[in-house]
């Protein structure tokens, strides 16, 4: 793992102001973790913002298969637009390190966009393994910074940078992980 800064900005104050912005979201990456869910799961969506996959889940008409969606972000703002648009999405506002959920909960717990933002990402790692039920499935995505719709990017926000090899080695003590490229995005799927 790469460290890209020293200054950590990723506050719910931060992350309120630029979904105010109205920052355009590529969500093809997020398409590839919703299209996992399957009737009867229970499904979590850590720093879910907007546009994460519970709520493109919801847009794309998914809903009646599903037991329970939940999200899980900092942002106040961010809650309130979704549960705007789709009240049976139990968006609750925390820290993601620290979730309130019980151990093997989840049949399937994803975190797009969220483990480069971590002071210690591994921390994420085995909190989304606490809460994922054995031969349940984690799914994380990071944006790779050197692809094409990257470069002259900055990404003030992101604190590490890493390799496929350093997100399966992240993975690798819960489960077993795989890595794909989705367009311009590194993701592991990880069954426990």
């Amino acid at each position: 793992m790469k460290r890209l800064t020293e200054k950590n900005i990723n506050t719910g104050e931060h992350f309120d102001e630029v979904f105010t912005e109205g920052k355009d979201f590529d969500v093809e990456r997020q398409v590839e973790f919703y299209k996992l869910i399957q009737q009867g799961m229970k499904v979590l969506d850590l720093g879910a913002g907007i546009k994460g996959f519970v709520e493109l889940f919801r847009e794309s008409g998914g809903k009646d298969n599903v037991a329970e969606l939940h999200a899980l972000d900092f942002s106040e703002y961010a809650k309130r637009e979704v549960v705007n648009k789709y009240p049976d999405i139990q968006y609750a506002i925390g820290n993601v390190l620290e979730t309130p959920y019980e151990d093997g909960y989840f049949d399937l717990v994803g975190a797009g966009e969220l483990i480069e933002h971590m002071e210690k990402p591994e921390y994420l790692v085995k909190e989304m393994a606490r809460i994922t039920k054995q031969g349940g499935m984690m799914i994380i995505s990071t944006v790779d910074p050197d692809c094409e719709d990257s470069k002259g990017k900055e990404y003030p926000e992101h604190i590490w940078q890493f390799t496929p090899e350093d997100l399966i080695n992240l993975f690798k003590p819960y489960g077993e992980p795989q890595y794909r490229r989705v367009r311009n995005y590194d993701c592991i799927f990880c069954r426990r």
